[in-house]
């Protein structure tokens, strides 16, 4: 009898009819969160790959900077040995003006 009851009895059917709709709803829920975190794994796989991608480059480029700092100490040590040379020169070429200077005196004197 309690079978029948339940059956024909208003407020079961609206409570069963609440329970499907709310079956329905979470179900529609469930599809749509899960195409979202989908959509949200997607985007995490597509900044995965950007970010290798950058980091390559990035490496790349350090590569590239110590080349450029080893080039640079070369420079430096041969700019450091050209200006020595010149401030030789420079000396020579003072020696030289004095004893011209010197000779000039002797001869026009």
């Amino acid at each position: 009898m309690k079978e029948e009851n339940k059956k024909t009895n208003p407020k079961s059917n609206v409570i069963l009819e609440i329970r499907e709709e709310f079956k329905r709803h979470t179900t529609a829920l469930m599809e749509h969160m899960t195409k979202e975190v989908k959509t949200v794994a997607e985007g995490h796989g597509i900044l995965v790959k950007r970010l290798d991608r950058v980091e390559s480059k990035v490496d790349k480029i350090e590569s590239d900077l110590s080349g450029v700092k080893s080039e640079l100490n070369t420079i430096s040590m041969a700019v450091m040995d050209t200006n020595q040379r010149v401030k030789s020169i420079e000396n020579k070429i003072d020696n030289h003006e004095t004893r011209i200077k010197k000779i000039e005196e002797k001869i026009f004197v």
